[in-house]
């Protein structure tokens, strides 16, 4: 006997939006028809125009976007639900298909990967609040930039490395030669990070603000819960070798507590300043350079599961 297969959708007709990138995402719309899920589908070419179709689909009457492709389509897509300090409707619902690309921010949602199971999820009622952070920094010339987030940021060496690593087209082995080239030439600097009310003053070689949990993989951030109102900070203080040498128990989630990491949680605003300027990346992208802040919106969204 056949297995019934869910169909249809509780937040009205979908607004997908395919990473153009990638070509046809094979099966994906074979299986929203199978699924009876009304929809429209867009392909935005990569560098930000998500964003704007986002954000005119919102304007039009949509409130269920799908996001079909890596972390930085889900970034643009969620850029794209906002204006000014709110969104465009209230509590729009994202969902997200991961397609083609490094994707870090459906792991934590326990999000499937292949086409099939992720579409499936879209007929499901069941949606987890989730938070939003607002990041701003300095910009290439030296302008105030600001970029909205749901997964995590990162601060110093791991995001220099990770910003090198998008300019090469070598890989995964292109990104492990931008690190040792980055870590070569990187030196901890002193740093000012205020988190509420709580100071802390350290020379640092990365900070880490999660809303998720993971980035690369790794479970970075591993006490972020992206629904509990709180930005997790981890202030690595200690020597430049464990930006290296902690990663296999990083990867695993597993570094903290360590004596060489202090942590802190922030429900409002966080701020980072530091003697020498230190590249500022959120959910995979580079943002600018410190001093940088971020502000907690609380339960903004919802992630479909």
């Amino acid at each position: 006997m056949e297995e019934a297969v869910p169909t249809g959708s509780a937040f009205g007709e979908l607004f997908v939006i395919a990473d153009g990138g990638l070509g046809t995402v094979a099966g994906l719309e074979e299986e929203l028809g199978r699924r009876g899920l009304p929809y429209r589908l867009a392909h935005a070419n990569p560098g930000g125009e998500a964003e704007g179709m986002a954000s005119e689909a919102l304007r039009a009457g949509h409130r269920f976007l799908v996001a079909v492709g890596g972390d930085e389509l889900v970034n643009e897509v969620v850029n794209g639900m906002f204006e000014g300090d709110s969104t465009i409707v209230q509590r729009p619902v994202l969902g997200i298909i991961p397609a083609g690309r490094r994707i870090d921010v459906s792991k934590t949602f326990g999000l499937p990967e292949e086409t099939s199971r992720a579409c499936a999820h879209l007929t499901r009622r069941s949606t987890y609040s989730t938070d939003v952070v607002r990041a701003s920094a300095i910009g290439r010339g030296g302008e105030p930039v600001t970029r909205w987030f749901v997964n995590l940021a990162r601060i110093g060496l791991w995001a220099a490395a990770d910003a090198r690593g998008a300019r090469t087209r070598l890989g995964r082995v292109g990104r492990l030669l931008a690190f040792w080239r980055t870590v070569a030439g990187f030196r901890p600097t002193h740093a000012r990070i205020a988190a509420d009310r709580r100071v802390v003053e350290a020379r640092v070689h990365d900070i880490v603000l999660g809303n998720c949990q993971f980035v690369d993989g790794m479970k970075l951030s591993p006490r972020s819960y992206p629904g509990d109102g709180v930005l997790d900070v981890q202030v690595f203080r200690g020597p430049l070798s464990e930006a290296y040498s902690l990663i296999w128990r990083i990867a695993r989630g597993e570094h903290l507590p360590s004596p060489s990491v202090v942590e802190l949680r922030a429900k409002r605003h966080v701020s980072v300043e530091a003697e020498r300027p230190l590249v500022v990346e959120v959910d995979g992208r580079m943002l600018g350079t410190t001093p940088a802040g971020f502000e907690v919106f609380p339960q903004a969204i919802q992630v479909k599961l």
